[in-house]
């Protein structure tokens, strides 16, 4: 079993839903065979080779993300939140 299906076995466990997947061709591809052939992917990069990939460009993945996000969310009847009050690391402090 490949990593995404550990991950998504251990998620579930814990009962939290494995709802979209960004990653490689290979993994989105994997993704809806293992777990759900509706799930929601992005792809981030394409394997060139076995030693090299194409990647999606920064901004680029950046809105596709967030619009999959979105279209997640909608599905989903899912409402964003904001905190109000946010708790930022500093580096040094656990």
């Amino acid at each position: 079993m490949p990593e995404l299906g550990i991950n998504a076995a251990i998620a579930g466990y814990f009962k939290v839903p494995v709802i979209m997947l960004t990653g490689d061709t290979l993994t989105c591809e994997q993704a809806r065979e293992i777990l759900v052939q509706e799930l929601v992917t992005v792809p981030a990069k394409d394997a060139a080779s076995g030693l090299a990939a194409r990647n999606l460009a920064g901004e680029k993945m950046n809105f596709h993300n967030s619009n999959q996000t979105e279209l997640v969310a909608l599905i989903l009847g899912v409402k964003r939140v904001k905190p109000e009050n946010p708790v930022l690391r500093q580096p040094g402090l656990s």
